[in-house]
């Protein structure tokens, strides 16, 4: 019952990881019950909305949450599988970077967007969070549909970033033999900027 899960948060406003994942609940009347639960979760470090079916409300609303000080000790975000639009990818993205801006630092170290729509609109949200004071180290890309030239904007925009460890970017339209080739030639050029710039 999500209104047992929304007064179980206010009653445990210490909780740090919170894990919905497929969790399909049936979204109350009234739209705030779903702010109330994330609103108090202040302490947060790692939130899990993974295939939850998050409605553009829910989207609304988490955005906002992530766009101020609530959001600080948030380490992992997980919103795979939830067919979110390159829009509404876009509007959290943003949200990230108002906050991170405001306080020239990102505490996000991993961020999963797998299974939801990605193109140039949202990477350009992206970039700055790669290229930021960030924690970033692992980044889930798997089934955005990218294509060569999204992926090379992507790796433009992990050029000055050296945090990023794991970067999962399988089951992407990449079914043309010049975006394969594209690819590689794009990974391999992450590749060697590492070996450049950590001597290995």
């Amino acid at each position: 019952d999500f209104l047992l899960l929304v007064r179980a948060a206010h009653s445990i406003p210490s909780l740090t990881s919170l894990s919905l994942s497929g969790s399909l609940w049936a979204v109350p009347t009234d739209p705030s019950y779903f702010s109330s639960l994330i609103s108090n979760l202040t302490c947060l470090q790692s939130l899990d909305l993974s295939n939850t079916r998050l409605s553009p409300h829910e989207i609304s609303t988490l955005s906002s949450f992530l766009a101020t000080d609530s959001s600080s000790s948030l380490q992992s975000l997980n919103l795979g599988d939830n067919s979110l639009t390159d829009s509404l990818v876009s509007t959290l993205l943003s949200s990230i970077n108002h906050r991170t801006q405001q306080s020239n630092h990102n505490s996000l170290s991993s961020l999963f967007l797998y299974g939801n729509e990605i193109s140039l609109d949202s990477l350009q949200q992206l970039s700055p969070i790669l290229k930021s004071g960030n924690n970033l180290t692992v980044l889930f890309l798997q089934n955005t549909s990218l294509n060569s030239k999204t992926l090379a904007s992507l790796v433009r925009s992990l050029f000055p970033n050296s945090t990023v460890q794991r970067l999962h970017l399988d089951d992407n339209d990449l079914h043309h033999h010049n975006d394969r080739q594209s690819s590689l030639e794009n990974i391999d050029l992450i590749q060697k900027k590492r070996e450049t710039e950590w001597g290995s």
